[in-house]
């Protein structure tokens, strides 16, 4: 056990540092050793799932592994995220019960300030592990190498998705809900709180854009029965719209954002911008394609606004804002040509 904390305090360095190469060879570690301890069962295979006081060693050490495989699978869903990887701990492995009173303390926890003196009595978590086996679902049943082998996807399954994600949004305490069109300031009174209330935003967001991006992969693209096509063309604008919210709510929260954290944040604009930046390309002539455009120009902003870790030089930066400039260039030709075919020239001119 000891052997696993260890191993899940240097992935965590190697991740804030943006060094992922390296986390996944840790994080391939640290799903072994999971699996080896038990952690991904509820109870201790030693225990044979008979209850136990909470007294007694083998519940506290039964708790704390259980904390620890919930920080190594949410560890396991963001690194595979990031760096385009296969997950190492499948769903399908392990059982997926949430601590005990999880809610509860979670919702005291953001409920609180920093003046209640409150003492946290169970672990706050990197994200709402709610949050994170749905977006796993959601990534399993639309963008895992064997869904593309299907010949589109089915409006039915992005429709479930963003069914169970609605009801896991409207179970929060009505302060910290994340919203589709969110862009209100974080300013709960109590630090961790904003902190963690912003990265369930940027998650529930992403998970969002996610869900409906796929849309894109339907068979209605190329079909004929026109309600269709219209249910498909909505949700992809659900991404494109959850995207633009994404950017903006990450701009009106940079005071909360402790140092260092630019490898935990930088991954959100940029993939909200190439879902901007798709929607641009799939209808360049569109009345909000200009603002898009702005608001991709502002990303880039927003980048180099974010805490940047000393360790980390200027070119991570650079290179990520040649990345949305290189967007925003192709973006423009697009608009401008779209704008030289209805007016026949460029109306700028």
């Amino acid at each position: 056990m000891d052997g696993l904390q260890a191993i899940l305090m240097l992935m965590i360095f190697h991740c804030s540092s943006g060094n992922l190469q390296f986390a996944l060879y840790l994080n391939s570690l640290i799903a072994q050793l999971v699996f080896i301890l038990g952690a991904h069962l509820r109870y201790l295979p030693a225990t044979n799932g008979a209850p136990l006081s909470v007294t007694t060693e083998a519940y506290q050490t039964t708790r704390h592994l259980r904390n620890l495989f919930w920080t190594a699978y949410v560890l396991d869903k963001e690194l595979s995220l990031r760096a385009g990887q296969p997950v190492a701990i499948h769903d399908e492995d392990c059982d997926l019960s949430l601590p005990p009173g999880y809610e509860e303390q979670l919702y005291i926890l953001l409920s609180s300030s920093e003046s209640d003196g409150m003492v946290i009595g169970s672990p706050l978590f990197p994200t709402d592990l709610r949050l994170i086996k749905i977006r796993s679902r959601a990534y399993t049943t639309l963008y895992q190498p064997g869904s593309f082998c299907e010949p589109g996807i089915k409006l039915e399954s992005i429709r479930q998705l963003d069914s169970d994600l609605e009801m896991w949004r409207v179970s929060l305490p009505l302060k910290c809900r994340p919203g589709l069109l969110t862009s209100q300031l974080i300013a709960t009174g109590n630090t961790i709180a904003d902190i963690h209330i912003l990265v369930v935003r940027m998650d529930y967001h992403h998970c969002m854009a996610m869900i409906h991006q796929a849309s894109g992969r339907c068979k209605a693209w190329t079909g004929t029965q026109n309600n269709t096509i219209d249910g498909v063309d909505l949700s992809f604008k659900i991404a494109v719209e959850t995207s633009r919210s994404s950017i903006i709510s990450l701009q009106n929260s940079l005071h909360v954002t402790p140092n260092s954290a630019f490898w935990l944040l930088v991954f959100y604009p940029i993939s909200a911008s190439f879902a901007i930046f798709c929607g641009i390309l799939l209808d360049p002539s569109d009345p909000d394609a200009r603002q898009d455009l702005k608001l991709l120009h502002q990303t880039v902003n927003l980048i180099k606004g974010l805490p940047l870790p000393q360790l980390s030089g200027a070119m991570h930066v650079a290179r990520f804002v040649r990345l949305v400039f290189e967007l925003c260039r192709l973006a423009n030709l697009a608009i401008t040509e779209a704008e030289k075919k209805l007016f026949g020239s460029d109306p700028r001119e």
